[in-house]
């Protein structure tokens, strides 16, 4: 079998395991605390962004709706961790790519306007991804052709964004953690759009 092959198998094993475990967990939440708390929109969370990472994402959807539901009706919408679940929504829209980034943007703004008016939960959420989150498809919201002024400042407000989530994660985590590692590879990818879309202006 070829590495690769080898590797696509291994990795499905390992997702449907994953999807095993939180089924169970769910299952023992359910029983034990009811239908209607914040450990089971922490698994609803878990199970979507493992549904998310073997590209099942309508399934994922599903998952990231009922964490929001859940949060609703413990917390109401302005709360940080109500705000998680809207944000998980964004990620699904983003991953839709062309017909979902105008609502992905629209949850993810939505997501970091309330942790920022309503702070008082920030710390039990994660929250360096609603910043990602927003910083990204914030970029992507604001791309119109090569219109050099609007791509010029929509890559150095993305940078600031970019920025403050490697803030809260150098706050948060060890150095040279595998979330700072994903932030600045965004980061990356924002100065090689400046490299691609105004390589004549460029300023690195």
């Amino acid at each position: 079998m070829p590495k690769s092959s080898w590797r696509n198998s291994k990795y499905k094993r390992q997702q449907q395991s994953c999807l095993g475990f939180l089924e169970k967990s769910r299952a023992i939440i359910t029983k034990h605390f009811g239908n209607q708390n914040e450990l089971l929109a922490q698994c609803n969370d878990l199970t979507g962004d493992a549904l998310r990472d073997n590209s099942d994402i309508e399934a994922a959807r599903k998952y990231y709706e009922e964490s929001l539901r859940i949060r609703m009706k413990l917390y109401g919408e302005n709360d940080s961790r109500t705000a998680y679940s809207y944000s998980e929504i964004g990620s699904y829209f983003s991953f839709i790519h062309a017909v979902g980034f105008d609502s992905a943007f629209y949850y993810c703004k939505k997501a970091l306007n309330i942790c920022r008016l309503y702070p008082e939960h920030n710390q039990e959420i994660p929250l360096e991804r609603i910043y990602s989150n927003y910083a990204y498809n914030y970029k992507v919201s604001q791309r119109d052709g090569h219109n050099w002024k609007l791509l010029e400042a929509t890559n150095d407000t993305t940078l600031m964004y970019f920025d403050s989530t490697l803030s809260i994660i150098r706050k948060k985590y060890a150095p040279s953690s595998y979330f700072e590692a994903t932030v600045l590879h965004q980061i990356g990818n924002c100065y090689t759009d400046r490299n691609l879309y105004y390589p004549e202006k460029m300023k690195i």
